[in-house]
């Protein structure tokens, strides 16, 4: 599945998550919504020019001539409503909701605007219809994790639909992280990613399948609490099962391993897509290091090499004739030429003759 190209059609639903200042998810009543109730979302990028610096010479000719990459500053979203729920205008236009009792009948429009912000996430159809790994449809998940507080564009009241567009831009973000959302409705939990710091969009394929429209907005899910421990694997697997990986190694550094021996050969849990270890003391980078073999030939030099690059020499001649070991080349080698064994000093020096191993250098 990964690093295979897709073709994609379509917008299946969007998920509107309501933020706060800084582009942090909120929690609490009204901070999530779905629907399908839109026609289409439009990006466009806004890139400032990089500085040009040139300078010609007495002749015209430019002795200097260079230019500063292009900077992106921000992209601009706007998704198109056709049916649109006075909640969705609250949680990303500012507007007012109107309340009778506990549900939302309308919105007003004033001059406030919000201090929050809000994130947008959709998923578009992969065509041909693909499987997964997980034997689950595949589909394109695209996130928009930090917009400003939107804006209405113009609309009209006409005999035909009736069109709502709201637009914003993005802001870098800092805090979405892997997402407010579990494991079984979140394409990047899923994968134990976190989004990087400085994220305008991003999108990953997924086998997590588009969550179904809500009736308006509703509570956000509590925040998926930390694993608490790791069992090693291949890769390994945190718990209590449901709770989120780490997004680095300082997390990774308040998990409790298991075992809490040194971890066997190629074991390693993910934590913010790397992998780590447990070497019976700490966390370490990468999966445990598989054990060097025995070598199986030798090159001459002066001294040589011992093949494959490393593994374990024999301690001497008469092990490397036990051990089958191979010599390049073949004949006899010139003098001076030898291979060091694993023991220390001349006790470990040994050669080809063209015929078996010997102790000492070629002469």
């Amino acid at each position: 599945m990964p690093g295979t190209g897709r073709a994609s059609i379509k917008s299946r639903i969007v998920r509107i998550t309501a933020l706060d200042g800084i582009g942090r998810p909120l929690a609490g009543d009204c901070a999530s919504l779905v629907t399908a109730g839109y026609t289409n979302i439009a990006v466009s990028h806004e890139f400032e020019d990089g500085e040009e610096f040139t300078q010609k010479n007495a002749w015209g000719e430019f002795c200097v001539n260079d230019k500063d990459p292009d900077r992106l500053k921000n992209a601009g979203v706007s998704v198109e409503f056709c049916n649109v729920h006075a909640d969705v205008l609250t949680m990303m236009a500012s507007m007012v909701p109107l309340m009778s009792g506990a549900a939302t009948v309308g919105a007003a429009m004033t001059e406030t605007i919000s201090e929050g912000g809000f994130a947008i996430e959709t998923w578009t159809k992969i065509t041909p219809t693909t499987g997964g790994p997980g034997g689950e449809q595949l589909w394109l998940y695209w996130v928009f994790p930090f917009l400003r507080p939107g804006r209405l564009s113009d609309f009209t009241m006409e005999q035909g639909p009736l069109l709502i567009t709201v637009e914003s831009t993005t802001q870098a973000s800092n805090e979405w992280d892997e997402g407010p959302y579990p494991t079984e409705a979140n394409p990047i939990l899923s994968y134990g990613l976190v989004l990087p710091e400085g994220t305008h969009w991003g999108y990953v394929e997924t086998e997590v399948q588009p969550p179904e429209p809500t009736a308006g907005c509703v509570a956000m899910p509590a925040p998926t609490p930390l694993a608490t421990g790791a069992t090693a694997g291949t890769p390994g697997t945190f718990q209590p099962e449901g709770n989120r990986a780490p997004s680095d190694k300082a997390e990774l550094d308040t998990i409790t391993p298991s075992p809490a021996t040194a971890w066997l050969p190629g074991e390693y849990v993910l934590a913010g897509g790397a992998q780590y270890h447990w070497d019976g003391d700490s966390w370490m980078a990468g999966a445990v290091p598989q054990p060097a073999g025995p070598a199986t030939g030798a090159s001459a030099g002066s001294p040589g090499a011992w093949t494959p690059p490393g593994s374990v020499p024999p301690a001497d001649a008469a092990e490397a004739i036990t051990d089958g070991v191979s010599a390049s080349p073949n004949t006899a080698w010139t003098v001076g030429q030898y291979v060091q064994g694993g023991t220390v000093g001349v006790g470990g020096e040994m050669f080809w003759d063209g015929t078996t191993w010997q102790a000492g250098r070629a002469t």
